[in-house]
């Protein structure tokens, strides 16, 4: 099926601009990304533009993973679970055996209201991540949409990327969440102070210094 330009864009950009939209929120951005793979008839999951993800709040999907990964043999994956708050304090990464402990209340029940409240966007961790000399990192880019029809879309060509402060390392053997969670809070917090003028450089790294990472790299 064809898709009309710019027929994603339109679904993303629907709405106040102080409203939650599908770019800055995950559950919504999923949500949209569903949408758009049904248009062109094919599973989200099959279509691979996202890790592994489930809307633990949707009590069906919540289910669905738990049939999945308890049954016998079920692939041994790494998880990063978020709350409904989508704030950096709400990330736990667990594996299948734990997280389904997660989803379990204390009568043995599964997937209840209340379970479903504190765990809302459930994700496959990408265990084997690009690093940036050894570190986690997110790129921060710039781009304005001026038209969806024709689509015209402007993207500044200057970047900047947020690194962890410290080596990644196997996401089940550290409980360190700063080392996985590069939120400018959360490497804050890991200091157990304010940033100073050194430890703002070591963390935000401006386009230039990315590519000379990456040439030295290799």
């Amino acid at each position: 099926m064809k898709v009309p330009p710019g027929a994603l864009v339109n679904q993303i950009f629907v709405g106040e601009p102080t409203a939650p939209t599908p770019l800055g929120d995950k559950p919504l951005l999923l949500e949209t990304l569903k949408k758009y793979a049904r248009t062109l008839d094919c599973d989200i999951e099959d279509a691979r533009v996202i890790p592994l993800t489930y809307m633990l709040k949707d009590t069906k999907e919540c289910w669905m993973f738990y049939a999945r990964y308890s049954a016998p043999g079920a692939k041994n994956r790494t998880w990063i679970i978020k709350g409904p708050l989508h704030s950096a304090k709400q990330v736990s990464i667990m594996n299948n055996e734990k997280l389904l402990r997660h989803l379990t209340d204390k009568n043995g029940e599964i997937c209840t209201e209340k379970v479903i409240e504190r765990s809302e966007f459930l994700q496959e961790y990408m265990s084997n991540p690009l690093l940036l000399a050894g570190r986690k990192f997110d790129v921060r880019a710039f781009m304005l949409v001026a038209s969806v029809r024709p689509l015209i879309v402007y993207v500044y060509n200057e970047t900047y990327v947020r690194a962890a402060m410290k080596s990644y390392t196997d996401p089940l053997t550290t409980r360190d969440r700063s080392r996985h969670v590069t939120n400018t809070h959360v490497q804050k917090k890991s200091l157990g102070r304010e940033f100073t003028r050194l430890d703002w450089e070591d963390h935000i790294w401006n386009t230039e210094r990315v590519h000379q990472e990456a040439r030295e790299a290799g």
